[in-house]
């Protein structure tokens, strides 16, 4: 693994969410590239990325927010982890910061307590404290959602220098694979395992969480017979 202290951060071409041009085009990356210009715009050095906290996320009821904004399937999909923190922190409340357009994915999920979109006014959310918040995606926007969020412990990305970042070693090897393309190819890890392992949770092969209301269910049944689907 590329160790993080040689990674230009502050060259004008590393974005922190997506492969760089060098990158890209030419496959080289830190510290191997010789295309690093320091970027003028940024005055302050980058903090270390550590290690969590072990006594922030000891078991119990915890107030959990988590931010994933992206495409429905990738929404959707992430819902695997919601077993694992249930699990390990019973009696959790989780809010869930998504999407408008992912809303039908999650709405009727009965292990999430609240769900807002990136597009309300979130100041409540803002001025709130949580005991831990997740954010499993580099993007910008949802890193800037994120560094505005108060919680005793976070996990995946936020912003620092208005680029994204991990937030702390469980979070690199992702971030690594998002920035440097050789590495992404490189991966065997499922997705599943990937956002597990950012979080500090043991992974158990659990999947996906979509649920359904029984009239919902109950017209999918008619449609099924009707079209003679699975036939």
């Amino acid at each position: 693994m590329s160790d993080y202290t040689e990674i230009k951060f502050d060259c004008k071409y590393f974005l922190g969410d997506r492969p760089c041009m060098p990158n890209k085009q030419f496959g080289v990356f830190c510290p191997a590239c010789s295309y690093y210009e320091k970027d003028a715009e940024i005055k302050n050095t980058f903090p270390e990325i550590g290690d969590p906290d072990p006594e922030a996320s000891l078991e119990g009821g915890k107030k959990i927010i988590i931010v994933k904004l992206d495409a429905v399937g990738d929404v959707l999909r992430t819902t695997s982890i919601l077993p694992s923190l249930k699990e390990k922190y019973f009696d959790s409340a989780i809010t869930w910061i998504t999407a408008e357009r992912s809303f039908p994915v999650l709405q009727d999920n009965d292990l999430i307590d609240e769900i807002y979109f990136e597009s309300d006014e979130l100041e409540h959310i803002y001025s709130d404290e949580f005991d831990i918040a997740i954010n499993l995606d580099s993007g910008f926007e949802s890193c800037n959602i994120m560094s505005r969020i108060n919680a005793r412990e976070r996990f995946g990305y936020t912003l620092e220098g208005g680029k994204p970042y991990p937030l702390n070693k469980l979070a690199y090897e992702w971030y690594l694979m998002g920035v440097d393309d050789n590495r992404k190819k490189a991966n065997t890890k499922t997705y599943h395992r990937i956002i597990h392992d950012i979080c500090g949770i043991t992974y158990k092969n659990t999947k996906p969480v979509l649920q359904m209301p029984a009239e919902k269910l109950e017209r999918a049944e008619i449609l099924k017979k009707k079209f003679e689907f699975g036939k």
